[in-house]
């Protein structure tokens, strides 16, 4: 409902000024409302009002964008070609294509592991059951294979 002569947006009164508070001074008889803004709250006010007041040709590539997709014009296979181009040109693919280096020698790594076979497995609980590696000799003949295999 709206009144005649009176703004539907709420007024505060400023007649103190920021910092005082809404208390009674001591040795005054005066008491006002005031209404302190935090840090924060100064911030968000600031930027709502730059984005009230940001230029029309910002919105209007944004609809522009926005018109784009709904119409499939990136699907295209040309338009697609042409936003790597760019972004190739702009070295935005540096860390991927090292990423993928990365991925594809890890990938070769893991072909050279061989398969586990689960009758090997089987065998060696089988002999740790026994008591098999508890022998001196088996432990020697282990260690030597492992540090054969390391260098």
């Amino acid at each position: 409902m709206q009144v005649d002569g009176i703004s539907s947006q709420p007024q505060l009164p400023q007649s103190e000024p920021r910092g005082s508070s809404s208390r009674i001074r001591k040795g005054t008889e005066e008491v006002g409302d005031s209404l302190e803004l935090t840090p924060e709250a100064s911030d968000v006010h600031e930027l709502a009002e730059a984005a009230r007041t940001a230029p029309e040709a910002s919105s209007a590539r944004i609809d522009e964008l926005r018109e784009r997709v709904r119409s499939s014009y990136y699907n295209s296979p040309q338009v697609r070609q042409q936003i790597a181009a760019s972004m190739l040109e702009a070295g935005a693919m540096r860390d991927v294509g090292a990423d993928s280096a990365r991925v594809h020698g890890a990938r070769e790594e893991l072909q050279s592991v061989p398969d586990t076979r689960s009758e090997s497995v089987q065998q060696a609980a089988a002999r740790v059951r026994e008591g098999f590696y508890e022998d001196a000799a088996v432990r020697q003949e282990i260690a030597k294979r492992v540090l054969d295999t390391l260098t």
